[in-house]
């Protein structure tokens, strides 16, 4: 995916005043990740950001401070993102 096309997609998703540095956009930024509901990770692999969503599962188990549960990852070949 070219970065500006990259950008469009952002740009749809986040609105014009969208930041993709929150949290709330992009939760591999947040910083401790306590207090959430476990988090079902589900990489499809035909979709461009698939490996991001392959490191993000072990990434975000290691952000947990004070426990709660681990998030579950799940890689899904072939298979394109849906929207």
């Amino acid at each position: 995916m070219t970065p500006g096309r990259r950008r469009s997609f952002s740009g749809q998703y986040l609105g014009p005043e969208g930041d993709i540095g929150h949290p709330h956009a992009s939760q591999s930024r947040a910083g401790d990740l306590s207090g959430l509901p476990p988090a079902l990770i589900a990489a499809a692999g035909c979709d461009p950001p698939c490996d991001e969503g392959r490191a993000y599962g072990p990434e975000a188990a290691g952000r947990r401070s004070g426990g709660g549960s681990a998030p579950v990852s799940r890689d899904v070949p072939r298979v394109p993102q849906v929207r």
